[in-house]
C-alpha cells in the first residue's frame, strides 16, 4: 500500500484528478482541431448558431407581437423566442474554439515564433474591426427600433428584443470572435516531433 505524504490532504488530491481530467480533454480538443479544415468547420458551427438563433429569436418576438405565423389544424406552432439555448450551445461552441487556438492565443511572445505572433495580432485587429462594425450596426438598428417604437411604428416587444436580447449575440461576439478568426485563419498544426 503507497502512503501519501501527511502534507496532502483528499482535497489536494481531488484537486490534481481534476486537473489531470481537465489537461486531457483540452490536449483531446487540441488534437481534433488541429487541421485547418476541422477549425473552420467549427467556426462555421458557431457562426450558425448565433445567425440562426438571433433569427429566430426575432421571428419569435414578431410573432408574440403579430401572432401565429403559421396555424396547423388550427393550432397556431410558436417559434422559439428564448435567446437562452442559443446562448448556451454558442457558448459552449465558443469554449471548444478558444480551447482550440490556445497555443498561440494564450502563450507569451517569447513561447512562440514571430510568424505566430503576426497572425495572432492580424487575426485579432481583424475580428475586433468586425466586431466594430457589428456592434456599430446593432446600435443602429436598436436607435431606429427605439424611434419607431416611440411613434408606434413597432410594438415595444420588437424594441424590447433589441435592446435586450440582443446582449445575447453580443455577448458571445466579445467572448470569442477573436478565437474564432484565429480558428479560420491559422495553417495546419504541424507535430514537431516532441
Amino acid at each position: 500500500m503507497t502512503t501519501l505524504p501527511p502534507s496532502e490532504s483528499a482535497s489536494n488530491r481531488a484537486a490534481r484528478r481534476i486537473v489531470g481530467r481537465d489537461s486531457a480533454v483540452r490536449r483531446g480538443i487540441e488534437q481534433r482541431f488541429a487541421t485547418r479544415r476541422a477549425r473552420r468547420r467549427l467556426v462555421i458551427a458557431w457562426s450558425a448558431v448565433l445567425v440562426l438563433g438571433t433569427v429566430l429569436t426575432l421571428a419569435g418576438r414578431l410573432q408574440d407581437a403579430l401572432g401565429p405565423a403559421f396555424v396547423i389544424d388550427g393550432i397556431g406552432v410558436k417559434l422559439v423566442t428564448d435567446p437562452l439555448p442559443q446562448f448556451l450551445v454558442a457558448g459552449a461552441l465558443g469554449w471548444v474554439l478558444r480551447t482550440a487556438v490556445r497555443r498561440v492565443a494564450d502563450l507569451p511572445d517569447e513561447d512562440i515564433d514571430e510568424r505566430q505572433i503576426a497572425l495572432r495580432d492580424r487575426t485579432y485587429l481583424l475580428a475586433y474591426r468586425i466586431l466594430a462594425t457589428a456592434v456599430g450596426w446593432l446600435l443602429l438598428a436598436a436607435w431606429i427600433v427605439a424611434d419607431a417604437s416611440a411613434t408606434r411604428i413597432v410594438s415595444a416587444s420588437v424594441a424590447d428584443w433589441i435592446m435586450s436580447d440582443a446582449l445575447f449575440v453580443i455577448i458571445p461576439l466579445l467572448a470569442f470572435l477573436p478565437s474564432a478568426v484565429l480558428a479560420w485563419y491559422a495553417p495546419d498544426e504541424v507535430d514537431d516531433g516532441s
